[in-house]
């Protein structure tokens, strides 16, 4: 699960920054029209109308950009850990090293959980 969600959110996110700064890139006069463009691009982007007059400050840009690849950078982290995780309980599977809970361990603990849960419930106040 959280190599999907990891290796996902990575494609994704890095499609949407990339999709935020190519909008506001785009210098050329002949440059295709867009509908990407929004009020987030830095004050002066040249589109095929002119400059802009809209827009944040470009430090303010700067920042966000920053904010961004660092975004990108720690999903490309996540995504990492999931597919080590994997592999490491791969290889532990291939060799036969890997232990799992018998029905007995996994019956207890289900049982010690629904007696803390009766517990818990029958309180009737603090």
């Amino acid at each position: 699960m959280a190599i999907w969600f990891g290796s996902i959110f990575v494609v994704l996110y890095l499609t949407s920054v990339l999709l935020m700064l190519g909008s506001c890139a785009s210098s050329s006069a002949s440059s295709t029209p867009h509908g990407l463009r929004n009020a987030q691009c830095p004050v002066g982007t040249s589109t095929p109308q002119g400059p802009t007059t809209t827009g944040v400050d470009k430090s303010v840009w700067a920042v966000m950009v920053a904010f961004q690849w660092l975004s990108v950078a720690a999903y490309v982290v996540h995504g990492g850990m999931g597919w080590y995780v994997r592999r490491h309980f791969k290889e532990q599977k291939d060799n036969g090293t890997l232990e799992l809970e018998t029905p007995e361990e996994i019956e207890a603990r289900n049982q010690k959980a629904r007696e803390l849960w009766v517990k818990a419930t029958s309180y009737d106040g603090l």
